[in-house]
């Protein structure tokens, strides 16, 4: 009773299927530096789905959209998310969001690194419930989505990796060696 992969798998949202933020591809695509200011545009298949307009100011992420709750008149939303940053071990600094929710009465201020559309605002899949797919497999899927995925990538590329050679033909008795 209770074991790895039991429970029940249909209650809770999927990140897979939730518009999310990744502050780290925004901080590699120059979005968080102050005064940086435009549209994020999340595409399907090359086709526009959604934009979220964005404004980076000092240590915070401002969000400008308009939302349209139960097929009423759209209403504009500006939200504001704190950024904190924490120093790499070989210099720079990595962006962190704190998310900005409010659950049963408590702020949550997790730092994460992705936030969620779930509703009107943008949160941590903590305030949303939202797991990811790989949550709710039981043992069996997990180990043939790993297999299947490692398969795949094997029958892309079999050759060894750059930088190493087979000094003694195919025949798997040869060993593999640096070049030089």
């Amino acid at each position: 009773m209770g074991g790895y992969g039991s429970g029940r798998t249909g209650y809770k949202q999927k990140a897979e299927h939730c518009r999310s933020l990744d502050v780290n591809r925004l901080h590699r695509d120059g979005c968080l530096q102050a005064g940086k200011q435009g549209h994020w545009i999340w595409s399907r298949d090359g086709e526009e789905i959604a934009r979220i307009g964005y404004k980076a100011e000092r240590g915070r992420f401002v969000l400008d959209c308009k939302v349209r709750l139960n097929g009423g008149d759209w209403e504009p939303i500006k939200q504001p998310i704190p950024l904190t940053y924490t120093d790499c071990h070989y210099g720079n600094q990595r962006p962190y969001f704190r998310c900005p929710g409010v659950v049963n009465g408590r702020h949550c201020g997790r730092r994460v690194g992705k936030l969620f559309s779930g509703g009107c605002y943008f949160l941590c899949r903590h305030c949303y419930n939202v797991n990811y797919a790989s949550q709710s497999e039981t043992r069996m899927t997990g180990c043939c989505v790993a297999q299947t995925s490692y398969a795949w990538r094997w029958a892309a590329n079999p050759a060894p990796r750059i930088g190493l050679h087979q000094s003694q033909g195919a025949c798997g008795n040869g060993r593999i060696s640096a070049n030089g």
